[in-house]
């Protein structure tokens, strides 16, 4: 099993109904040359989480970061197209990340590039939401 030590949250960058499916997002990673889905989860406006790739695999997600971690997109282009019901799932999965890996990182895409995404406050949206506080 590869060392994971971080969560990066994304979103789609689509708010479209007919882009709401990780088998979506599959095809747009494969038509970029990705063997695969590059996040580990989707999150649909719903809450349901989809599950992509493995944990065992290294994403394609966050340039330089996928050999450590755990990719999470959540359904969404602008802040106000996110759904509470996105968020509690979101940090329920954190939560069971954090306990299963020990994990104490957990930024947006952005911090680690030149993305915009994700389009909404981790901090506020997530971080300050969590069983225990990242050190």
């Amino acid at each position: 099993m590869r060392l994971i030590d971080s969560i990066i949250l994304h979103c789609s960058a689509s708010s479209r109904e007919e882009d709401n499916d990780i088998e979506v997002i599959k095809r747009w990673h494969r038509a970029r040359g990705f063997r695969d889905v590059g996040y580990h989860y989707f999150c649909k406006p719903d809450g349901e989480m989809q599950i992509g790739r493995a944990h065992h695999e290294v994403g394609a997600h966050c340039l330089k970061y996928n050999g450590s971690s755990i990719g999470i997109c959540l359904h969404g282009l602008k802040e106000e197209d996110f759904m509470e019901e996105q968020f509690a799932a979101t940090i329920h999965l954190v939560n069971e990340l954090i306990e299963k890996y020990d994990i104490h990182n957990i930024v947006g895409h952005s911090l680690l590039s030149n993305k915009t995404c994700p389009v909404f406050n981790v901090v506020d949206k997530i971080l300050l939401q969590l069983k225990k506080p990242i050190k």
